[in-house]
């Protein structure tokens, strides 16, 4: 709808080894901790999905809809788009 101007989001966890030590460092620590006294290890993710009744038309609007960014994004009915999305990451089968 934004003829590219704004882009999907990208999430990613990175857990590296260091990570991985501190978090083995922590618990080996809590085990000679009363409880109240111990590190908590937890993390708290927020995550916000919406969608488009699919039968709508997608395609760029307003100042977004040129002759680049209607080339670049054809228009595509909503549920042949979630469709798309799903067969990319291989949760849906063709």
């Amino acid at each position: 709808m934004t003829g590219g101007h704004v882009l999907n989001g990208f999430h990613e966890v990175i857990y590296t080894q260091e990570v991985k030590d501190q978090i083995e460092k922590i618990k080996q620590d809590n085990k000679n901790k009363k409880e109240e006294d111990q590190k908590i290890l937890w993390r708290v993710s927020s995550t916000l999905f919406s969608q488009i009744r699919q039968n709508v038309l997608l395609k760029p609007i307003g100042h977004f809809a040129n002759a680049e960014s209607n080339k670049k994004y054809p228009p595509i009915m909503t549920r042949d788009q979630v469709a798309k999305e799903l067969q990319d990451i291989s949760l849906m089968a063709l």
